[in-house]
């Protein structure tokens, strides 16, 4: 539990949720690889976090796989975790899929990641995405998951 209505769960593809237990849309979602890039940059994270809780504004948008990305906005005392989308005119826009949680929540969180990360022998296997080349990368759907801009192609 991450608070009285907040549950994290793992089931046995080593697949992370966190979910409301009252508002059943508002919920993340962590597959083993974002998990494992989720808790790598889990202490950077913290480091925003306590600056914004210092009451700093503080702007980030970290990319944490797939659609998914953590964010830190002035004037929210929260993280959100949400889905983000690639519009038609190529802009990155934010879904109603995704959860929002205090800088209590936020805590337990952190510890409950330690805890995953400690205790349960299968995420220590589970390694980030890694790519030979620049295309390879961005075929990949989980670190590039958006359409990459087209290069101008000059015409003759």
């Amino acid at each position: 539990m991450l608070s009285k209505d907040r549950m994290l769960t793992v089931d046995s593809d080593w697949d992370v949720f966190i979910r409301d237990e009252v508002h059943h849309n508002k919920k993340a979602f962590f597959t083993g690889k974002r998990f494992a890039k989720f808790l790598l940059s889990m202490n950077d994270i913290n480091r925003f976090v306590g600056k914004a809780r210092d009451g700093k504004d503080v702007t980030v948008k970290l990319h944490l796989g797939g659609g998914w990305h953590l964010s830190l906005s002035p004037g929210f005392a929260c993280v959100d975790i949400r889905k983000f989308y690639q519009h038609s005119d190529k802009s990155i826009r934010p879904t109603k899929m995704g959860i929002a949680l205090t800088y209590d929540e936020w805590d337990a969180l952190m510890n409950a990641a330690a805890t995953i990360n400690n205790e349960l022998d299968g995420f220590k296997a589970i390694s980030i995405c890694w790519h030979d080349s620049h295309e390879e990368l961005e075929k990949c759907s989980e670190c590039a998951p958006y359409t990459p801009p087209k290069e101008a192609v000059p015409k003759d």
